[in-house]
Order: C-alpha cells, then structure tokens, then sequence
C-alpha cells in the first residue's frame, strides 16, 4: 500500500471512521469491519476507554486521544507525499512530520488511562504550557533517537527522509558533526 497513495488514503479513512467509532465518538455505524488486525485490536482499548472515560467529565482525554490519531494519520500521509516527491524534505519539515509520526504524543496522553489513575484536564497540554514543552521534549527525545539508532538500517533500505541524512545534505555536515545537531 506504500507505494498507492490512494489506496492509502482509502485505508487512513476508513481506519479514521472506525477509530472515531470505536471511540464513541460518532453515532454512525460501522461496516464491515476493517481487515487489518492491528486496526481491529482498538475495538478492545476503545470500548474500555468508553468504560473509563465517560460522557461528560473524562469525554476530553477520548476526543484528545482521537485528536492525536488524526494527527498521527495526518503526518503519516504528509511523509508519504514527501516519499514520492523528487526534492529531499528540509531538517524542519521532516521535524514537523516526526512531531506527528512517532506516536509519543498518543503513548503520553495513555498513560494514565494505562496506569489506571484520572490525570486531571488542566494537566493536559491542550490546557498547560508547561506540559507542551514536556511532551515537546519527549516526542523530540524519542524521535531524534529513534532516527539516530535506525540509521543504518533505513540508509541501508535506501531511505534518505530522517533526520541525520537531512542534516548532512541540507547544511553540507559531516556524517558525525549531522548526528550531533540531531541530538
């Protein structure tokens, strides 16, 4: 499907409509039921997130969750644009996506949910400043080691759109003095 962009596409929406829905956060019924196992495992996290978070108090931290799914499907289809077009992406524009691609910020908004306690609203950073640069930091933590332990291997499959590589195109680096922007 990577090298589709419109069979892509298809997938990203329906997948979309299916989490939207499993996430009751749409009254529209969904059939038939996607095909792929790992889009039909968030049948279970999302009925049990309708459980534990409820209509009302907690219905923020379900449409915060799917807010971060569309991002993540929103740069995962902005970094398979940037796949299929002839010019290399910028260092901040592949940062931008990766912002998006690396599934922290979904990993962060389940973590209480996962440990079983309620963090309340204004600790979210749709509502705190302070933990917008905590979660900026983390994802930039995750992403820029991500990309730096994979090297080899996405160099190795000929994949140029991470970061070390950006860095030493885009400013003329050596391989070494590019990994150590990136970090």
């Amino acid at each position: 499907m990577a090298a589709d962009f419109e069979a892509s596409e298809r997938f990203r929406h329906t997948t979309i409509r299916y989490l939207r829905h499993c996430l009751g956060l749409t009254c529209e019924s969904f059939e038939p039921l996607p095909q792929q196992p790992v889009i039909q495992s968030f049948k279970d996290i999302g009925e049990d997130m309708v459980k534990k978070c409820p209509l009302g108090k907690y219905r923020f931290k379900r449409q915060l969750f799917m807010s971060e799914l569309e991002y993540f499907v929103d740069m995962e289809r902005e970094e398979q644009a940037a796949t299929f077009s002839p010019r290399l992406s910028t260092s901040e524009e592949y940062r931008r996506r990766r912002d998006g691609t690396s599934a922290t910020r979904l990993l962060l908004i389940l973590t209480d949910y996962a440990y079983g306690f309620e963090l309340p609203e204004k600790y979210y950073p749709t509502n705190n400043p302070h933990m917008q640069a905590i979660w900026f930091a983390a994802n930039v933590i995750t992403s820029t080691n991500n990309d730096i332990l994979s090297l080899k291997k996405e160099i190795g499959a000929g994949q140029v759109e991470i970061l070390v590589p950006l860095l030493y195109v885009e400013n003329g680096f050596s391989l070494q003095r590019a990994t150590d922007e990136a970090i």
